[in-house]
């Protein structure tokens, strides 16, 4: 059988395969001692009676039996008496004999507690402890497992060394622990046990933060470390992505935010699993879809959780994922103060989804003051242009007015002259006429008097042909003048004006002239006497010219 017991002091110590017997034992008062893997019960003669029934023949080790084998056990030593018998069978051990023998080589070889190195595969709370197995993974694909238990008083004293949060980061599933017990056969199944009494700490941490490091770097070597960063940021991200867990508080917290403060973009929400497995692929799917939408940024966020919730968002190929989208990504992933490596290599990382909504209602406040800036220096500058315009408009006039003045003034000048050059040659011709006329008055009076008349006409037809130039120059020059002033009159748009004319000018500044010109929906603008306005053409009627 592999059932004992023994008599120790005002105890009664029970060893072995006690699990079948658990409810006999605790019926009469037995504890279990978890280190020693033994039950202690009270000593008296009913429960020594019951105990030596369930234990049989072969059952009792203690002081009276003869030593053939010793048996040690923890903290005192127990000795097992074999009877000798003469007997013609081959000789061999049990297997309960097998697993004592075991179990004294490890307690032989592992006297005391010590640190042990493994990765936790599985873990599981249980109201008596937590149940652990603890893996090392080999080279050729194998693994070597044990199966680990930290009991619930254990746990305890853990929770007052460390704090709960930090025992819960710690027993997570894949971290690596260093654990301090002791070890141990359970021969129910015939596998090691062991019985962890502390861990340490400093140990995982170091690891994470040695991989959270190796991650960084591998960013950097890849240039992606600072590609997100230098994404370009529209001044007005009208479409925004929202990757976070479906129904969560992370969503309701940020979508709530963006309406009260009426920000005027449309969320594209795109859910993910945001811990635990697929986190990956999860993302991966969410970026994907958002990417197709044509979003102008997204927003990656999680409620506030413990740093084991986060070890995702340390991983290479999620950090390396967010680093080499083409769309500015703003992390907000939790509380903690360490921030997870996908919040270094976004775009901009906030604490919180109400602090990523409050970063994007900044951005469209700095987008409208850029709007407000740009209008003001638009407006001065049309001032300006328009100062500069009736400036220019004046000195024209002036210029304009001064030369037709100058003109006038050449040609009234041209023309004096001319008339004096002719009344000049018609005086001399005249004298001419006239002294020729006396020379021959006394010899060819009749002829004289023909060739005088025939002068005469001559010089009448003269005359007459001067006057006429004379007047018709004077009245040419006269219809210039008055073509330039009316010309002139014509570039002034004043008194247009201020009869109710206008003049419409488009966006690029030519003036309209039909409304062939003009389409629905534009802009247009319209001088006036006293200022400009501008108007959005909601209507075009095309009519004849009879009709006007």
């Amino acid at each position: 059988m592999s059932l004992y017991f023994r008599k120790q002091n005002n105890s009664i110590l029970v060893m072995g395969q006690t699990y079948q017997h658990r409810g006999v034992i605790k019926k009469l008062g037995g504890v279990f001692v978890p280190d020693r893997k033994i039950w202690r019960l009270p000593l008296s003669e009913e429960a020594l009676a019951q105990v030596k029934e369930l234990c049989g023949e072969v059952s009792s080790i203690g002081e009276e039996s003869s030593l053939q084998e010793e048996v040690f056990l923890p903290d005192f030593p127990v000795v097992l008496t074999v009877p000798k018998k003469e007997s013609t069978e081959v000789h061999g051990i049990k297997i309960s004999e097998l697993y004592g023998k075991v179990e004294n080589v490890l307690r032989a070889s592992f006297s005391g507690a010590f640190w042990l190195i493994a990765e936790v595969e599985s873990i599981a709370f249980r109201s008596q402890g937590v149940y652990i197995t603890l893996v090392e993974k080999m080279e050729d694909g194998t693994q070597l497992s044990v199966s680990a238990l930290l009991w619930q008083s254990s746990f305890k004293e853990l929770t007052q060394k460390y704090s709960k949060e930090v025992l819960e980061d710690l027993l997570q599933q894949g971290l690596s622990l260093c654990v301090l017990g002791r070890v141990g056969l359970y021969k129910g199944r015939g596998s090691l046990s062991f019985t962890v009494q502390d861990i340490n700490p400093s140990y995982t941490k170091g690891l994470l933060a040695l991989e959270r490091e190796m991650t960084v770097k591998k960013l950097k070597t890849l240039g992606l470390y600072d590609a997100n960063k230098k994404q370009m940021l529209l001044r007005f991200p009208f479409r925004i992505g929202l990757v976070t867990a479906e129904g969560s508080r992370a969503y309701s917290d940020f979508c709530h935010q963006l309406v009260e403060k009426k920000v005027p973009a449309h969320i594209v929400f795109a859910p993910a699993v945001m811990q635990g497995k697929g986190v990956l692929t999860s993302i991966k799917k969410a970026f994907e879809a958002l990417t197709k939408a044509k979003c102008d940024m997204i927003v990656l966020t999680r409620g506030g959780g413990s740093a084991s919730d986060l070890r995702a968002f340390d991983d290479f190929e999620v950090a390396s994922l967010i680093a080499s989208c083409k769309i500015p990504v703003i992390a907000a992933i939790g509380h903690h103060e360490d921030s997870p490596v996908v919040e270094e290599v976004c775009f901009q990382a906030m604490k919180t989804p109400t602090a990523a909504a409050e970063f994007i209602l900044r951005h469209f406040e700095k987008g409208a003051f850029y709007l407000e800036e740009l209008a003001l220096q638009i407006t001065k500058s049309l001032e300006r242009a328009a100062q500069s315009n009736q400036k220019r408009y004046e000195i024209c006039l002036l210029r304009l007015s001064e030369s037709a003045k100058a003109y006038e003034v050449r040609v009234s000048t041209f023309l004096q002259e001319k008339r004096n050059k002719l009344y000049l040659e018609a005086s001399k011709n005249l004298v001419k006429h006239e002294q020729r006329q006396k020379i021959l008055v006394l010899g060819l009076e009749n002829s004289s008097q023909k060739a005088l008349y025939v002068c005469k006409e001559k010089l009448n037809t003269y005359v007459s042909r001067i006057n006429h130039s004379v007047s018709d120059a004077m009245n040419f020059l006269g219809l210039l003048f008055e073509s330039f002033q009316a010309k002139l009159v014509s570039y002034d748009p004043r008194p247009w004006l201020e009869k109710g004319w206008t003049q419409i000018y488009r966006k690029d500044g030519q003036i309209v002239k039909s409304v062939v010109d003009l389409s629905l929906s534009e802009k247009v603008e319209a001088c006036f006497l006293d200022g400009k306005a501008s108007f959005e053409v909601k209507e075009i009627k095309k009519i004849g010219q009879n009709s006007l």
